[in-house]
């Protein structure tokens, strides 16, 4: 399956929604999310004899967020298709490779710190990445709790089954909203830091990134159905 087909068939309509409407967000999203960490990533793509151990760092942080973390949000419209288990797969593959690249961005960080004699979470990028990591890890937690979920709950009558799993399935939606923003806003943080300062070039490139940062995770948020009933 090519990667065109494979975008095409997680935009599959619901009963409610237009096909070309639902289709044409998505594809807005997909390139969204690719320009958005190539933009992030442009500094390392074009200077890679620049490239040191702390330069994991960023390179993780935002292929883990932005780039999958983004892209296992958007494909969750296939799990109202008549695919959902093939979907569901690999939404849980993309969630826990997220969290994988995030937890190497933050070893790499910390490392790095005490290489160089340097004090930890000293920064609002710190502390909103911690946050996030944490509310990450404890959402990939209850994902895979939701999808093993009849294996677990053996035993259970079914309406203290039913009752669990719909607020595990409550907390696993709206703490990866959560988390997501919790993501991004680290990630905007991340473009003010020194680093980012100095391989970007000016303020207006990282303002410019940090604007299709908030674009893109915007437009990931909207896609998701659930909080357009909201809006």
């Amino acid at each position: 399956m090519t990667y065109t087909s494979f975008v095409r068939k997680t935009m599959q309509a619901t009963p409610a929604e237009e096909p070309a409407t639902l289709f044409s967000l998505a594809n807005l999203c997909h390139t969204a999310v690719v320009v958005s960490v190539i933009a992030l990533l442009f500094p390392v793509l074009v200077n890679p004899g620049e490239w040191v151990f702390f330069t994991w760092h960023p390179a993780l942080m935002s292929a883990g967020t932005v780039g999958l973390m983004s892209e296992g949000i958007i494909l969750t419209a296939g799990l109202k298709t008549k695919r959902r288990s093939f979907y569901l797969n690999v939404h849980l593959l993309l969630q826990l490779l997220s969290l994988i690249a995030v937890l190497a961005a933050f070893t790499v960080i910390y490392v790095n710190k005490n290489l160089a004699g340097k004090l930890h979470f000293q920064t609002w990028h710190s502390w909103v990445s911690l946050g996030a990591t944490v509310l990450m890890g404890l959402q990939n937690l209850t994902g895979l709790v939701l999808y093993f979920f009849s294996f677990l709950s053996r035993g259970c009558d079914g309406k203290r089954k039913a009752a669990i799993k719909k607020n595990l399935a409550k907390f696993h939606r709206y703490s990866a909203v959560v988390a997501y923003i919790g993501a991004l806003a680290a990630v905007g943080f991340g473009l003010r830091s020194n680093w980012a300062l100095k391989n970007y070039g000016s303020d207006r490139a990282t303002y410019m990134v940090l604007s299709l940062v908030v674009f893109t995770g915007a437009s990931v948020l909207y896609n998701l159905s659930f909080l357009r009933k909201l809006i």
